[in-house]
């Protein structure tokens, strides 16, 4: 299994978690882990383009927006999706 493929199943296994958690009404890990969960899809977007991911959140954030946002047919709300979900995690 590649790096790509690895990131995608890591993402699965974040997003069936976050699921759990909120119906355990666990919403603070339910948020956090859907974040990772969209954080890990666009790590591997990312490295499906052959760039290097970077070691901040923002940098890929931001290289999610450049490669698959202002270079590729992704709608700009993915974008704010992905951003705006870094948010409440921090709290």
């Amino acid at each position: 299994m590649d790096e790509t493929q690895a990131f995608f199943n890591k993402s699965k296994k974040k997003l069936l978690s976050a699921h759990s958690s909120y119906e355990l009404e666990d919403y603070s890990s339910a948020v956090s882990l859907s974040y990772y969960s969209m954080f890990l899809v666009a790590k591997a977007l990312i490295l499906k383009k052959g760039v290097k991911a970077p070691k901040t959140h923002n940098g890929l954030i931001y290289l999610f927006k450049v490669h698959y946002i202002e270079q590729d047919d992704f709608s700009y709300e993915k974008y704010v999706y992905l951003n705006n979900a870094r948010i409440p995690r921090l709290l």
